[in-house]
């Protein structure tokens, strides 16, 4: 799959990173860091914890520089930008990575594991590992993952408990999946949107429905425009939290260690806040009576993820050997 890039955006994020992040000599370093997000998402509010960490432990040495909402890349051009040294941060989705580590498709198997702990065991271990090593390859140093929130389907259909309701039906996904090969399972049609093109397409009723976590559901207040609400659980939603591999290894010891700390400090925050986010936006979701909501119960996700294992079987077939024996990465049967 190819990275689309527009090249004037680029080019003139380049531009202004020449004129503004660059210091001179003695002078205090200022590095940028882009996200697609508002300021007040978790991820948003990780990122600022991280920058005030940083300069704070730097004593203002490094200043941290945030452009949000995608005002200076897409989550793409950002990855782009990144190799090219034009911004020194990104915390992307799995998918916008996917291309140039195909592995991290495992993730976007629906129902892969029951519980987040399960998910972040796997990434902890050997699996995440091999993830970092394939990054680090593209000049691209994984700092952390980052949990944002189990993915639900939502509608303006009708009620949705088992695949067959979703025949007929175009479901946004995020861009950079290819999930049509599991929705088709489902018998509907996956639409590749950005999170930018979801909101726009989702108020015009251009599709029927949508992934999402209940944050995003949320905050977007998509509940007058998506009236049905499955909490499927189905997949969580993980941020690789990356810089240039290269500009790591070009600091200080003293200047790695301060990024490594406020990259740990930073994870727990966003872990800690999207736990408690989502539990605050459920309760919020189950007090709307224009919303309708459907929980699954254990025999129905059992009855989804059958749907889709003959294509989760292929796509593990593709997977390196040693990768295979190294994850448990089959749906669990419980």
């Amino acid at each position: 799959m190819t990275i689309r890039i527009r090249p004037a955006t680029l080019v003139s994020g380049i531009i202004f990173w020449l004129l503004t992040s660059v210091p001179a000599l003695g002078s205090s370093h200022t590095w940028l860091l882009t996200h697609v997000l508002t300021p007040n998402s978790p991820k948003g509010k990780a990122l600022q914890y991280f920058a005030r960490e940083i300069e704070t432990a730097s004593q203002g040495a490094i200043t941290i520089r945030i452009h949000d909402s995608a005002r200076l890349y897409d989550d793409a051009e950002g990855i782009a930008a990144l190799q090219f040294g034009a911004v020194h941060f990104l915390a992307p989705t799995t998918t916008k990575i996917t291309p140039l580590v195909p592995a991290l498709a495992l993730l976007d198997i629906p129902f892969l594991f029951e519980t987040r702990e399960a998910y972040y065991a796997l990434l902890a271990g050997p699996f995440g590992e091999y993830l970092r090593e394939q990054l680090s390859l593209q000049d691209i140093r994984l700092l952390a993952f980052w949990d944002n929130g189990f993915k639900q389907i939502s509608n303006s259909i009708g009620k949705v408990s088992y695949p067959e309701d979703l025949q007929g039906f175009s479901i946004r996904v995020m861009s950079g999946t290819d999930m049509s090969r599991y929705y088709q399972r489902y018998g509907a049609t996956a639409i590749d949107l950005s999170f930018r093109e979801m909101r726009q397409l989702i108020r015009l009723g251009a599709v029927d429905g949508a992934e999402n976590t209940v944050i995003n559901f949320a905050n977007e207040d998509l509940a007058p425009l998506q009236p049905y609400l499955t909490l499927t659980n189905h997949g969580l939603m993980v941020y690789l939290f990356i810089m240039r591999e290269s500009h790591y290894r070009s600091l200080s010891e003293a200047q790695q260690q301060i990024v490594d700390e406020a990259v740990r400090h930073a994870t727990e925050h966003i872990h800690h806040s999207v736990v408690t986010e989502e539990a605050n936006a459920l309760e919020q979701l189950w007090q709307n009576e224009a919303l309708q909501i459907t929980n699954l119960t254990p025999g129905q996700r059992r009855y989804w993820r059958t749907k889709v294992k003959p294509v989760a079987s292929d796509f593990l077939a593709t997977l390196p050997e040693s990768i295979r024996k190294l994850i448990e990465a089959k749906p669990s049967e419980k």
